[in-house]
């Protein structure tokens, strides 16, 4: 292990009216969304924090807590004291930690130790079995948009639009009436802006529809 997390994925839990409704898991791409909230995991932060976990095997009392570096921790239950003492990083992240622990008989030990590895303490008193595993907190953007609805039927209405633009052909036929001597004259005119030889097609048909009307 070289103490990068395996996955950024955050747990969350949704309170309502102080119950618990909701409990998932969310990553980068999915969010979570509860009554028009959504919460999105924006970012992953790791921490000069560690998660102990330490168990005195002779008598099985064990001690489970969160701990800052370069602090020492009393243990009293257990009979112990300890503390990460230094730490080899790369970047924020942590790849060793230095450890010193005593149950107050001889001197104290020290040892390095990778994160989510376990190690087993000999003391004077027994043996304590020691993990730790670094702290990460979840950065969380948290949007809510009333007015998504509005937004997905312009959308549409815009599609709409764009069909009949780019896909309907707009035609118009124009006719003149004009009388000489008595003589009533027609005149048909017609154009299209797409499939211009469609329309001529139907003009034409046009034409000779009225033609037969008139003869």
């Amino acid at each position: 292990s070289n103490g990068m997390p395996k996955d950024y994925r955050a747990k969350l839990t949704v309170l309502d009216h102080g119950k618990v409704v909701l409990q998932r898991d969310i990553e980068v791409n999915k969010p979570l969304r509860y009554k028009g909230i959504t919460f999105y995991q924006a970012s992953y932060q790791p921490y000069p924090s560690f998660i102990v976990q330490l168990t005195n095997k002779k008598t099985g009392v064990e001690k489970k807590d969160t701990i800052p570096a370069r602090e020492q921790i009393v243990w009293k239950k257990g009979g112990a004291r300890f503390g990460i003492i230094n730490m080899q990083t790369r970047g924020q992240i942590v790849e060793r930690i230095k450890v010193w622990f005593t149950d107050n008989q001889g001197e104290p030990s020290e040892f390095w130790i990778e994160p989510n590895r376990e190690a087993v303490i000999k003391r004077p008193s027994g043996e304590f079995l020691f993990k730790a595993k670094q702290l990460y907190a979840t950065g969380l953007q948290v949007s809510k948009d009333p007015g998504v609805w509005l937004v997905y039927l312009g959308c549409a209405l815009m599609l709409v639009g764009l069909t009949v633009a780019f896909f309907m052909s707009h035609r118009k036929i124009w006719a003149f009436v004009s009388e000489k001597e008595g003589q009533i004259t027609v005149l048909f005119a017609g154009s299209a802006n797409k499939n211009k030889l469609g329309f001529e097609k139907t003009f034409t048909a046009f034409i000779d529809k009225i033609k037969g009307f008139a003869s």
